[in-house]
């Protein structure tokens, strides 16, 4: 009985939590251009437990080094149906750290492409998500957000 209370206390309290958690999403279209890999401007805040999220990247809020549990889904359209292949990537300090890659037997219009991944970071460390694509025709293409969930963000402190 003792050790469920305190459990349970700790819980609610929320001593034992995935914490530092944030989901973000696009509130905004980005145009990204051929043959580049761009950072995603994910701007519209559902949470942040700690006020680790700003200016489209997380960063390790102090006394909270750890492991981390990332995920991504950047939804990708391009209008001329020339995506080629798209990659997805998180990049922890400026620095990519493995990315995630569809190439396409035939052109297409658009691509959800999702991707995770678990990082050990220090605090300050920062995170954030970059794109590339390559197109038949050269052209722009574009990373959707709008008010729904096109286009999504998120990360959350793994108990250890």
């Amino acid at each position: 009985m003792a050790i469920t209370k305190i459990i349970a206390d700790s819980i609610t309290s929320g001593a034992i939590a995935n914490t530092p958690a944030f989901f973000i999403k696009k509130s905004s279209t980005q145009a990204l251009n051929d043959n580049a890999t761009t950072l995603v401007t994910f701007t519209s805040e559902v949470f942040d437990t700690n006020n680790a999220f700003a200016n489209s990247k997380f960063t390790v809020p102090s006394g909270q080094a750890g492991k981390y549990f990332f995920g991504v889904q950047p939804y990708i359209r391009d209008a001329d149906e020339q995506l080629t292949r798209t990659a997805v990537t998180f990049q922890k300090n400026g620095s990519s750290n493995g990315f995630i890659e569809t190439q396409f037997i035939s052109k297409i219009i658009n691509q959800n492409l999702g991707a995770t991944t678990v990082l050990d970071l220090a605090v300050g460390d920062y995170i954030n998500v970059g794109v590339f694509g390559d197109t038949a025709d050269s052209g722009t293409f574009n990373v959707y957000g709008e008010t729904d969930f096109y286009s999504y963000f998120y990360g959350f402190k793994i108990l250890t």
